[in-house]
């Protein structure tokens, strides 16, 4: 699941006072011939920081730079679940390092080979939409070319808005600095990148984690959902879904839905249609988590997108939120039977919302019959 630490920046990444600095060990066959136990004991005590992936992606970096064994090694332990986070964080400053590097040769050329060696070197790959904006049409088709590659395993696309802080500086007229600049126009891209990707016939499957916190509900988004969910139908057996964050700040729920005319009611029914036509797509394809928090969503409104989700789910889902909305009676009932035939979910979180004392007394029943709830 992405967490906040993915997303720090350079500067804070330098001052983290607690990070462990990377053992670099001249010796080119540490790892040659060692039981795998005495590697990840190393690897656990001196290059992994339990308190930051941003730190472990890159003190794993520099150790895989030794040799060919110690890459070897590092892609092995990248590719076991637990390492996902790391793994995405790690890709995620990969990529952009690629590109740029492309970006300051003009010259510069990367063949077919050198993208799929990149593509098997790389067991998953972090790609932020916010690259269009930075590249110019020759580097981002090298881009395109990466996350369309057949052989990629795992894949996760950031399609965030901006935060409630930054769409206030751009609502008052005040200057954005530039790094924040480009968290304006990611939706779009990242949801063609996710629209060309579901086209794509794969040579194996592909695993997709979607991040499209902040996003505003526009009609456009609508129809390119809708062709996703086509796309994804077509390839049903080919792709699957990870972690799927369509949440948002609830300041900035409350400052879009907050008013009532015939514009927040637009903006209301379009937000309602896309979040139809993507949780249909994401759950009918194995979503394991689902992020629907601070989206201000009416009683009626979430109880048919659960309706929705008991209909499709696949018992493969894990973690559900749906905090910081109006959730009521309605919803509760709806939860209630969902809760009933599923026997997957782990994490249910319903934090600031409209629940009563009697309609909260009908979640502990089946709260106590469900031995797969966690956290609640």
């Amino acid at each position: 699941m992405p967490t906040d630490t993915e997303s720090e920046s350079d500067s804070s990444e330098k001052n983290t006072s607690i990070a462990k600095a990377p053992v670099m060990v001249s010796r080119s066959y540490l790892f040659e011939g060692a039981p795998i136990y005495i590697s990840d004991f190393f690897v656990a005590n001196h290059l992994i920081d339990s308190s930051s992936h941003v730190q472990s992606a890159r003190n794993l970096r520099q150790f895989a730079c030794i040799s060919q064994a110690h890459r070897q090694y590092i892609y092995q332990l990248l590719s076991r679940d637990g390492m996902r986070e790391i793994a995405f964080c790690s890709t995620r400053r990969a990529v952009p390092l690629l590109l740029k590097e492309l970006n300051s040769n003009k010259k510069s050329r990367i063949k077919g080979c050198e993208i799929a060696r990149f593509v098997r070197a790389t067991p998953r790959l972090y790609v932020d939409s916010a690259f269009d904006k930075f590249f110019n049409f020759k580097k981002n088709t090298v881009l395109r070319k990466i996350c369309l590659h057949p052989d990629i395993a795992e894949l996760r696309i950031d399609g965030s808005g901006p935060n409630y802080e930054n769409f206030l500086k751009i609502q008052n007229g005040c200057p954005i600095r530039r790094n924040d600049l480009h968290k304006f126009y990611k939706a779009d891209a990242a949801i063609n990148t996710l629209k060309e990707v579901c086209e794509k016939s794969r040579s194996r499957p592909l695993k997709i984690d979607f991040v499209f916190k902040n996003w505003y509900p526009n009609e456009s988004k609508i129809e390119n959902f809708f062709h996703i969910q086509l796309s994804m139908a077509r390839h049903k057996k080919q792709i699957s879904f990870g972690a799927v964050l369509l949440g948002r700040d609830v300041r900035l729920s409350k400052s879009w839905f907050g008013f009532q005319n015939e514009y927040r009611n637009s903006l209301v029914e379009n937000q309602f249609s896309a979040l139809q036509i993507l949780c249909r797509a994401v759950i009918s394809h194995n979503a394991t988590q689902l992020f629907l928090n601070g989206l201000c969503l009416e009683d009626e409104s979430a109880a048919n997108l659960i309706k929705l989700i008991s209909k499709h789910d696949k018992n493969s889902l894990e973690i559900l939120d749906m905090s910081s909305n109006s959730i009521q009676e309605s919803t509760v009932e709806r939860l209630v039977d969902f809760l009933k035939l599923n026997n997957s979910l782990q994490i249910l979180l319903l934090s600031n919302n409209f629940i009563g004392d009697e309609d909260a007394k009908k979640l502990c029943k089946v709260l106590a019959l469900n031995k797969n709830l966690k956290k609640i």
